[in-house]
């Protein structure tokens, strides 16, 4: 990306076997003055960053959503903190990292949208899911099973109601996002997708 080769692997064939957000992330970080020589310490100081701050929401899903005490939100967040897979990740270069961060504050700001004045949750819950879909396609077929949840929460849950207009938001805010990728792909190989790769891709393929 930095050599103005596009995004490729190889320099000349463009691909869609990476998804683009984590490696314009890891270009990001090469701009900064004398970040280039200590990438891999400085992606380790971000991914810890992210690490904590994952850390916080769950701390805040626990005592603010759930109506946890204190004691359970550290408990909550430590078990994410001293996680074995979690502290692995940190020290390397994978997407995980900042899946987890985004699925995290997903979840976070979608029940924040469910209230009173939800609806700016609700867009910062749709940036969130977007950017997770282009750093791993898990999650391409969560408004399916959103869309089941509610169909058959509709009569016998009716809290789920409240999450209708906001699940609404955060899928066309996502779905904005992921769209030029989508477009980008289209015009390289005919086929409008986001993901070739891991699990999402085996169920349209």
């Amino acid at each position: 990306l930095l050599a103005g080769q596009g995004f490729s692997v190889d320099g000349q064939n463009p691909t869609a076997v990476r998804l683009p957000f984590y490696p314009l992330l890891l270009a990001a970080h090469r701009l900064l003055p004398g970040v280039a020589q200590h990438i891999q310490q400085a992606m380790i100081f971000s991914h810890s960053l992210l690490h904590a701050l994952t850390a916080v929401i769950i701390y805040l899903f626990i005592t603010r959503q759930l109506g946890g005490t204190r004691n359970a939100g550290l408990a909550g967040a430590g078990l994410m903190v001293l996680f074995p897979d979690s502290l692995y990740f940190v020290t390397r270069c994978f997407t995980e990292n900042v899946f987890y961060f985004l699925l995290v504050a997903y979840v976070y700001l979608l029940a924040r949208s469910s209230g009173p004045g939800g609806r700016p949750w609700a867009v910062g819950a749709g940036i969130c899911l977007g950017l997770s879909l282009l750093t791993r396609g898990t999650l391409l077929y969560l408004p399916v099973f959103a869309l089941g949840v509610l169909v058959i929460g509709w009569r016998w849950l009716p809290p789920i109601r409240s999450l209708a207009i906001p699940l609404a938001i955060t899928f066309a805010v996502a779905g904005l996002l992921i769209l030029p990728w989508g477009l980008r792909n289209q015009a390289l190989s005919g086929h409008f997708f986001v993901s070739v790769t891991n699990s999402d891709s085996i169920l349209y393929k």
